[in-house]
Parts: C-alpha cells; structure tokens; sequence
C-alpha cells in the first residue's frame, strides 16, 4: 500500500506512545450537576495530551469521532506545538504560526495529525466510525494518512459541500452540461469518514447519520446509508460508495 512520506514522520511514527498521561481534573465550579469522568466531559488543554487523558478511560469504546482540524490554508495562524524529540521538529517551534510563506506548512500539519489519529483509532470501537472535515488545501494528504492508519477498505466515503454551481471559490466553471459533482471534487469543505473494521456495524450507521445532520443537511446517493435516503434538498454529496459488500 503506498504511503505518504513527509519530513518529521519517523520522529511521529510512535511519538503517541511517549506522550505521557495526564490525570483529568475535575472543575466542580464549571459542572453541571457533580462532577463525573464517566458522564459528558468538556476537555480544556491540548488535544493530544486530552486523548491520551481518555484512553483509560474509553480505549476501544468510542462508537462516533467527529474532528475539525486546521484546513492549513496559511491564513489560520495555527501553530504546531508537540515536544518531539527531534532538533528539526523543535525548530518548528520557534517558526510559529504556522502561515502561507512556510514551505513546510504541508509536513507540519502531517507532523500535526500523525499522532493523533493514532490515539483517534486506539479510542474507536470495533464497530465505530470517525468523520473528518478537510478542505482541498489537506485533503490529499489526510486521505492517504487516514488509509494508513485505518486502513483503505474501511473507508465509507468522501462527502464535499455543494455550494451555488455559480460559485466555483475560484476553480473554473463546468459546462451546462456537466454533472453535478463535475465542479465539487475540489471545494470546500470535504467530510472523510472511515470505519474501524470492514463491515461496519449498525451503531456506526446511527453514529454516520447523526454526524452528518450535525455538521451539515446531507444529499446523498443511492449507495448511502438506507436510514439517510431521500434527504437531497440540501448540500452534502457523496462522491464515492458508502457501503461495502
């Protein structure tokens, strides 16, 4: 299977194994009701060391993952903050934020989420799913990092928004003739989602539609989901089958 190869990777191939674990602390004052690590939880901190945070907690029991990481356009000013072992990776940190100008904007961001979709799949359940929305600034790249990490044959699909076809962000036209996805394949934004085994399960169905009516109304084809049939008044489209048999 080929793989994507970025500067830094060696050094975050297993960098989820050292992040340390931290004790999640319980703030009685912004609760509602008593507090309780076992009931809904608001996680302030870096996410990275959040995850690691749950994995005692949830390893393997997570049915539904939505994330909405940085699309890396060079005009979000993120910043990529993880204490890796490496000199070139600790010069990153000086380099802040992370913008248009920075030639390695791209291997940073792969740097970024290597580890945690990582902890992501440690967290899923067998029978779970994981959404993740992209523009086309990423989406190559997180399509090949989630391949390796989840696995090719279980991804579900990938959805992308559809704006006005009088609207094209700046990509050109289709003719009057095109078919609908003709200009949608690199708008923005794009929802990947993948399964945690082959054959996903009924619960990651519930999980996959919900997820969708959360983030957007959803169009889908006629290889969606049974439950999600009929709801094409609206601006998701699925470019690529959601089930496999």
């Amino acid at each position: 299977m080929p793989e994507l190869q970025f500067k830094g990777k060696e050094f975050v191939y297993n960098h989820h194994l050292t992040v340390p674990y931290r004790p999640l602390e319980m703030d009685a004052k912004k609760s509602i009701g008593k507090p309780n690590l076992n009931s809904n939880l608001i996680i302030h901190g870096d996410n990275l060391h959040a995850l690691k945070a749950l994995l005692p907690l949830y390893a393997g029991k997570m049915d539904c993952i939505f994330i909405d990481p940085p699309y890396n356009t060079g005009n979000e000013g993120w910043c990529y903050n993880d204490n890796v072992n490496s000199p070139m990776m600790r010069e990153w940190l000086s380099s802040n934020p992370v913008n248009s100008d920075d030639m390695l904007r791209h291997d940073k961001w792969c740097a970024m989420m290597y580890p945690r979709l990582k902890l992501l799949q440690e967290l899923l359940s067998d029978e779970g799913m994981i959404a993740v929305t992209i523009d086309n600034n990423e989406l190559d790249h997180l399509l090949l990092l989630m391949d390796e990490i989840f696995k090719p044959e279980n991804r579900l699909g990938c959805a992308v928004w559809l704006s006005d076809r009088g609207n094209v962000h700046g990509f050109f036209p289709a003719p009057d003739d095109a078919p609908a996805h003709y200009d949608l394949l690199r708008q923005i934004p794009n929802l990947s989602c993948y399964g945690n085994r082959y054959n996903m399960g009924a619960i990651a169905h519930e999980s996959l539609g919900n997820v969708l009516r959360l983030v957007r109304p959803v169009v889908v084809m006629d290889e969606g989901p049974q439950s999600l049939h009929g709801q094409r008044d609206e601006h998701f489209v699925w470019l690529q089958p959601m089930l496999r048999t």
